[in-house]
């Protein structure tokens, strides 16, 4: 029989779960950033293509 409790063998989900939450959210930064980056560079040049 193990000395550990059943709760000493597992670590908390909560910071691994965080961690992919933050993931998601800087994914989603860095899109809504490269768009406002393109809305200013198309109000700049606006007649140009690409």
């Amino acid at each position: 029989m193990s000395t550990f409790s059943i709760r000493a063998l597992h670590g908390p989900a909560f910071p691994s779960f965080a961690r992919v939450l933050f993931f998601i959210g800087a994914v989603f930064d860095v899109f809504a950033e490269a768009q406002e980056m393109a809305r200013a560079a198309h109000k700049r040049y606006p007649f140009v293509e690409g």
